[in-house]
């Protein structure tokens, strides 16, 4: 039976293919890095730790088996970070359509409008205001349509997070998510 450490793992695997650059790592971790086989991966599980290349190594052998055990066509969950698109105004960022075109409204036609009452003195934590967007981690789920072992590719319906190139955890949900 397939457990969903294991399932993770085995994707982590498939997914995971850089070491960790020395200069963006402190002393402490750059030591921690020699002392072990085959460096350490870019990948940090949920606990933060670690996952170093060699364990992940261990598991590649019985990828098939973990395969096997998977059915086409059930519910996966697919977890990782969106686009990021840099500092962003509310009209992209939240979607606000905007103040009215005419009556001498020249220069206020992307703006937010206003952003709280006078007599507060203060703006309410958590208004929707101009910033960074989007590099944000996102969970979808989705189907499994098929897998080739082969070339280690997962075919899924619909989209699936982030850009090009980044790390995507595929999971099996809970019984409780929906």
């Amino acid at each position: 039976m397939l457990t969903r450490q294991s399932w993770r793992v085995f994707f982590i695997l498939k997914l995971v293919n850089g070491v960790n650059n020395k200069t963006k790592t402190g002393k402490t971790k750059n030591a921690e890095i020699k002392t072990r086989k085959g460096g350490m991966s870019q990948y940090f599980n949920e606990d933060s730790v670690q996952i170093p290349f060699t364990e992940l190594a261990v598991f590649a052998k019985s990828d098939s088996e973990v395969l096997k055990s998977v059915k086409v066509g059930s519910l996966i969950k697919l977890s990782g970070y969106s686009k990021g698109k840099g500092f962003s105004g509310v009209m992209k960022r939240w979607g606000f359509h905007g103040g009215p075109k005419t009556h001498g409204q020249s220069d206020r036609s992307r703006a937010p409008g206003s952003i709280g009452a006078q007599g507060q003195g203060r703006v309410i934590p958590g208004k929707k205001m101009p910033g960074r967007a989007g590099n944000k981690k996102v969970t979808f789920y989705t189907k499994l349509l098929g897998f080739d072992s082969e070339k280690g590719l997962v075919k899924v319906k619909g989209g699936v997070p982030g850009s090009r190139n980044s790390y995507i955890i595929i999971s099996l949900p809970l019984e409780n998510e929906n």
